[in-house]
């Protein structure tokens, strides 16, 4: 049992080391909460001039005080907030690649595809093809 337990713990921490960052960082600073709210309610068109504005800061200063405190650029943060509302899209009926692409701000099906493969580990279509096979996937009862 205890060899179990010690092979668990080692697979935990390996897929921990290589866990996919499926979620985006929030902030408590008062004016980088009011950037991140722009930036998610504006996806598609979301610009740096626009959120250093909602944030009520130049734009330089706002690119380093973001940096501070998410520890990401906007520009990463807006991308990475893309591609999960994509990732949210995709797993709709009838949502289209393309259509998803361009919802989010993409200007091409093939920057997003690129994009996304590097954030997802998989193209558009595969990862919206596994998802539906996944939905699809009958429930399993539970052993009693």
């Amino acid at each position: 049992r205890l060899v179990f337990f010690e092979t668990l713990a080692l697979l935990c921490k390996e897929w921990m080391r290589n866990e996919m960052p499926f979620w985006l960082p929030s902030s408590q600073h008062p004016q980088i909460a009011c950037a991140l709210d722009y930036t998610l309610a504006h996806l598609a068109e979301a610009t740096v001039d626009e959120a250093s504005a909602a944030a009520a800061m130049s734009v330089r200063t706002f690119r380093r005080y973001f940096l501070a405190e998410m520890g990401l650029s906007w520009r990463d943060y807006l991308t990475k907030s893309r591609l999960l509302q994509a990732m949210e899209l995709l797993g709709r009926p009838h949502a289209r690649v393309a259509e998803v692409a361009c919802q989010v701000g993409f200007e091409s099906s093939s920057a997003f595809a690129k994009a996304f493969s590097r954030f997802a580990g998989e193209t558009p279509s595969g990862y919206q093809l596994r998802v539906k096979q996944t939905q699809a996937a009958p429930e399993i009862p539970p052993r009693r």
